[in-house]
């Protein structure tokens, strides 16, 4: 799976047990100072476990009883982030921002849905409020994203051509070891000769493997370090920009690339992440080797959609795993076989270790079936794995229960909306 340019790597707050937390949401808090601070430490304590929900209600409870409370506009603004809800999230960060305008993360979040100017303007204030946090890996991402922006000047990023169409993009199958792993897709960049690219749901735009890189013609924006599912430490590269992408008659201008100083993919050029055809209503179907893009003036409602949450470019699926456990899987076309977090299910089979574009990692393979439930759809799947998931939890401060992989996925057509943060899982 293929890892964000950008990471946030935030401290976990000192957290309330749960034994106390349906007490203190199901009781009127009278203090607000005291209880409005209680309340947005436990619903960070809800968003760490995943329960967003009640993340939610925590946080709406602390800013009725405090309407100036920053801890709550934060996380409610990070809460309208995972729903797709970029006005809510602009209202409650630029809330956070007006109540303190030297709060480094207040200043962050605003930095995030703001553009042009104001954003340059942002980061480099957040740059000069946090320059005594010389651990803080936010500083060196904002950084990478200042200097981005200030190459690129105004230019928009990932501009469709002619979005009103309907684009049919043929696919074909990679196999590793003989074994079916993963999707690819051509693409030609600037021009140039035709690559192949492994479509990930996992990856944020492009990432290229080195030759491919420097035979595009890409124009360098900043450094970055690139993360993966399993990576220990961050793989070193660039990020870059293609003035024009080619997908059969689909056309893109300005896509946003990471190149990695190491071969990263060792069955393709690279990947190309779903959040490329952001523009569309994307349905993918494996089974038919296809990748359809819809206009969205001609989609329908969604009425058995499922509603997904996005942690930057991941797409988060609740899914209860054998009627039991329960807990948010990332959608992940990237990975070839699931993953599960050990936590919530015990390996039963031999350990190996996995390489590919996720990184490397320890997982035991499993030797009975298990079952995904999303919603009231019910998939069964004999290739996966189990391991910690602590690593990348921590990374995006939330806890992440696995992955769905190619294995599960390409038995199913899938349907993604990121506008509306809808995802639809159909045999």
């Amino acid at each position: 799976m293929g890892g964000s340019i950008i990471i946030f790597v935030l401290a976990v707050v000192a957290l309330l047990p749960l034994s106390s937390a349906a007490d203190l949401l199901s009781q009127p808090p009278l203090v607000p100072g005291s209880d409005a601070a209680r309340l947005t430490t436990l619903g960070d304590q809800f968003y760490w476990d995943g329960r967003f929900g009640e993340a939610q209600v925590a946080y709406e409870r602390a800013l009725a009883l405090d309407d100036r409370s920053l801890a709550a506009n934060l996380g409610l603004g990070r809460i309208a982030d995972l729903r797709s809800d970029a006005d809510q999230a602009r209202a409650h960060y630029s809330k956070a921002f007006q109540t303190n305008p030297t709060h480094p993360e207040a200043v962050l979040a605003f930095a995030s849905v703001v553009t042009g100017v104001a954003r340059q303007t942002l980061l480099g204030n957040f740059l000069t409020l946090n320059r005594h946090s010389t651990n803080d890996d936010r500083n060196s991402d904002a950084v990478a994203r200042l200097a981005i922006e200030r190459k690129l000047a105004g230019r928009a990023v990932g501009s469709v051509a002619d979005p009103h169409q309907t684009y049919r993009l043929a696919l074909s199958e990679l196999r590793s070891n003989n074994l079916p792993s993963g999707l690819l897709l051509s693409a030609r960049i600037n021009g140039g000769k035709l690559l192949s690219l492994q479509l990930d749901s996992g990856a944020q735009g492009m990432v290229l493997n080195p030759e491919a890189g420097r035979a595009a013609g890409l124009e360098i924006l900043a450094g970055a370090a690139m993360f993966g599912f399993g990576s220990e430490q961050p793989l070193l590269g660039n990020v870059a920009l293609a003035a024009s992408v080619e997908f059969g008659t689909l056309k893109i201008a300005n896509i946003l690339a990471q190149v990695s100083d190491a071969k990263l993919v060792p069955y393709a050029d690279g990947l190309i992440g779903l959040d490329v055809f952001k523009d569309f209503i994307i349905h993918l179907n494996a089974r038919s080797r296809r990748l359809d893009l819809e206009p969205f003036e001609s989609s329908e409602a969604c009425g058995d959609c499922s509603q997904a949450y996005r942690l930057d470019n991941l797409l988060l699926l609740q899914a209860k795993i054998n009627g039991q456990a329960e807990g948010n899987f990332i959608l992940d076309t990237g990975s070839a076989i699931s993953l599960i977090s050990h936590v919530m299910l015990a390996g039963s089979g031999r350990t190996t270790r996995l390489e590919g574009a996720q990184g490397q990692q320890e997982v035991v393979r499993g030797s009975t079936p298990v079952s995904f439930r999303v919603g009231s759809q019910r998939f069964l799947t004999f290739d996966y794995g189990t391991l910690d998931t602590g690593r990348i939890s921590a990374r995006y401060r939330t806890s992440i229960a696995g992955v769905m992989g190619y294995a599960l996925l390409r038995e199913i057509n899938l349907m993604v909306d990121f506008r509306r943060g809808l995802v639809k899982l159909s045999r």
